[in-house]
């Protein structure tokens, strides 16, 4: 039969002093670690709670980066990250929720209304953040100066035309080049400029807006399709004055591509800046959606470069 030892501990006075603070440090160890755990977890969710994410439509990247930067200085409880990604990519983190926010220049394609609709996704909140023209421009030397509604879209969807048909001092057919497949560019020039007519005419798609404006400045017999807020301040280059029918009938003779003329509708293919706030109820998102859609310097800064600020009193002067 075995035996068991048995050992009795007498712990002397001091002892008991120091196992009584070994077991209260221990368990100041233990509360202190759960009060750290709790502080990181807070700190986790107030970074998140202050930090916006946003993916910016690469042909207007230039033109809001800007007043982003100004934002994200001037509200200290805000951290702003941006990046720079085709119209399409951007409405995709949107839509796939790996955003908070994106800048966009464009409405939602038919394919991605019908995408919504399938996965009863509601439409975003969306806040328009100033008015730009979608543009026909070439270098400024060029023989053309102005063309008409139809004759674009005559020209684009039907094979046999040509712009030489219209305008027999061209000596050959020009190339029209403009941003990626990808860009809003290229949704606005389907929907503004051919409405339900399908595009025949073969249109030059390069990488970028950049590119696209490159290619022009390098090459003489081209029409480029971009924004005017793109091409303002590149004097080697023109936008080409564009008449049209109105929606009353009534015929807008060909004028000069105009921040007033955009305010005055007496363009026919404006387009719309927006921001998409994926949720309205991240206070981050809205403050910096507030701020570029109807703050004075935001919008003011719109107006000087060139376009109309959506969230403005317009008083326009004739100077002539």
């Amino acid at each position: 039969m075995k035996k068991i030892l048995m050992i009795k501990i007498n712990l002397k006075p001091l002892s008991k002093i120091v196992l009584i603070f070994t077991l209260l440090f221990i368990t100041f160890g233990i509360y202190s670690c759960g009060n750290n755990a709790k502080n990181d977890i807070q700190a986790r969710d107030d970074l998140k709670a202050r930090s916006v994410k946003v993916y910016i439509d690469e042909a207007i990247f230039n033109l809001v980066e800007k007043p982003i930067l100004q934002f994200d200085t001037l509200d200290a409880n805000c951290e702003v990250t941006f990046q720079k990604v085709t119209a399409w990519e951007s409405m995709a983190k949107l839509l796939s929720g790996e955003t908070d926010a994106i800048i966009l220049s464009r409405d939602y394609t038919h394919y991605e209304d019908s995408l919504m609709e399938a996965f009863h996704v509601k439409p975003y909140l969306k806040m328009p953040l100033a008015y730009d023209a979608l543009v026909f421009y070439t270098k400024y030397d060029y023989l053309l100066d102005s063309l008409t509604d139809l004759q674009i879209k005559t020209v684009l969807s039907d094979k046999k035309s040509s712009f030489m048909k219209f305008y027999p001092k061209l000596k050959e057919e020009p190339e029209f080049v403009t941003n990626n497949h990808l860009s809003a560019e290229a949704v606005n020039l389907k929907k503004l400029v051919l409405g339900n007519l399908v595009e025949q005419k073969k249109i030059k798609m390069l990488g970028t807006s950049d590119s696209a404006m490159n290619y022009i400045k390098s090459h003489d017999n081209t029409i480029g399709i971009g924004y005017l807020s793109q091409i303002i301040k590149h004097p080697e280059f023109k936008t080409l004055r564009i008449s049209y029918i109105d929606s009353s009938g009534k015929y807008v003779f060909p004028r000069v591509v105009h921040q007033s003329n955009i305010v005055r509708k007496l363009y026919p293919y404006i387009v719309t800046h927006y921001i998409y706030i994926y949720d309205q109820k991240k206070d981050a998102s809205m403050r910096m959606g507030r701020y570029l859609s109807k703050h004075g310097n935001a919008q003011k800064y719109f107006l000087d470069n060139g376009i109309a600020p959506a969230f403005a009193k317009i008083q326009i002067t004739d100077e002539g």
